[in-house]
């Protein structure tokens, strides 16, 4: 179960660059607590 709770790399689909939107929160939440990899993807 250690994949599912501590996981190597996130990907997060959504992200944005744009202050204030839900995308932009996540991904800077994940970096600045998350210590693996991360994938941005914008849709």
């Amino acid at each position: 179960m250690d994949f599912i709770f501590r996981p190597n790399s996130v990907a997060v689909v959504g992200a944005s660059r744009t202050e204030g939107k839900l995308g932009y929160t996540v991904l800077k939440n994940i970096k600045e607590g998350f210590k693996g990899k991360n994938i941005s993807c914008k849709s």
